[in-house]
């Protein structure tokens, strides 16, 4: 694909093209069918999809970078996304109807399913392991700061359970050699560090590369330390939802995969929407497109069985996330839009 055209332009040539060649047939009289779901030949309305992410990172990009090329408008959808600054915030407007859709991490609709309500997911793909844990620049090994205060953005959270699993893979015991202090969203944590009022922070793209420049030393990385893929970003529903609206949970999964080709073959422009899109320079947008582009995946696929094992396995071992042993695929997990896709 050209660097110089969008998905959308190149979609309007591609249909003017066929339009032009139909011109013949047109005034022979041909007999031929044709679609005649829209005048102009555009696709079918499919109407709104509210999609609520659960904090505004850049592991969410394929989302920006449909949202940037229009890619659901291409295919007669309208999503409207829906950032919250906590996943408890996405969690209480998915349960409530606000959002039709949400995205977040795969404990996250682990704990929906646990507390009875009938919720699958139905697409992946984003599957970074981007945690890093930055420390006082005193700080050599996360053994350093043993005894000392870790951010979390709150108890049972996805960075607080990826951390109990690290710390216990180290021979630290999460809670007492690490204690850990709620301090909501991200950016707050990092003020903390800054501040001097938190010992530990969690950082991911692209604050880990601003971090880094101001001396604060990398203590772990979740990449590192369990696995290079992890179900970080999943796409779920209510089941009742994937019924009634898999024409537009198709068109979402289609817009999220023109997106990410689009992305693969222009990374100038993918990286400027990213550093557009959270207010940073546009090194630290090409930093975060260079780390995250591998772990997306054009087909919704979930992560290896290295980053499930890995995930399923800090499930277990946390308290919090009440899961015994690892679940079964159809537990948690439909096919059936990947399928409707062809």
């Amino acid at each position: 694909m050209s660097k110089g055209h969008t998905l959308k332009q190149l979609r309007t040539l591609a249909v003017s093209a066929l339009a032009v060649l139909a011109l013949p047939l047109a005034a022979c009289g041909s007999e031929a069918s044709t679609d005649t779901s829209s005048p102009s030949g555009a696709a079918e309305d499919l109407g709104t999809l509210k999609v609520g992410l659960s904090v505004p990172v850049m592991a969410f990009a394929p989302f920006f970078w449909a949202e940037a090329q229009d890619t659901w408008g291409d295919l007669g959808l309208d999503v409207e996304i829906i950032e919250f600054k906590a996943p408890a915030d996405g969690v209480q407007a998915f349960v409530g109807g606000a959002v039709d859709v949400s995205s977040a991490g795969l404990n996250g609709a682990v704990n929906l399913i646990n507390e009875g309500h009938d919720v699958k997911v139905f697409w992946a793909g984003m599957n970074a392991a981007d945690f890093a844990w930055y420390g006082k620049p005193e700080y050599r090994t996360l053994e350093d700061a043993k005894g000392g205060t870790f951010g979390v953005s709150s108890h049972g959270a996805l960075d607080n359970l990826v951390l109990d699993a690290i710390a216990s893979g180290r021979g630290l015991t999460p809670g007492e050699d690490l204690k850990y202090q709620q301090v909501g969203a991200t950016a707050n944590g990092i003020a903390a560090l800054r501040a001097g009022t938190l010992d530990v922070a969690l950082v991911s793209p692209p604050t880990k590369y601003q971090i880094a420049e101001e001396g604060f030393t990398e203590l772990a990385t979740q990449a590192e330390e369990l696995a290079p893929e992890w179900p970080k970003e999943v796409v779920y529903a209510k089941a009742e939802t994937i019924t009634a609206k898999e024409d537009q949970l198709v068109a979402l999964a289609d817009g999220l995969a023109d997106a990410i080709t689009w992305a693969r073959d222009n990374a100038d422009e993918a990286s400027k929407v990213l550093a557009d899109r959270f207010k940073v320079e546009q090194k630290y947008g090409a930093a975060a497109y260079e780390e995250l582009m591998p772990t997306f995946y054009e087909d919704g696929r979930l992560p290896s069985d290295a980053g499930m094992e890995a995930f399923w396995k800090a499930m277990v071992s946390a308290e919090a996330a009440d899961v015994d042993a690892p679940w079964e695929l159809d537990k948690w997990w439909t096919d059936e839009i990947r399928d409707a896709r062809g």
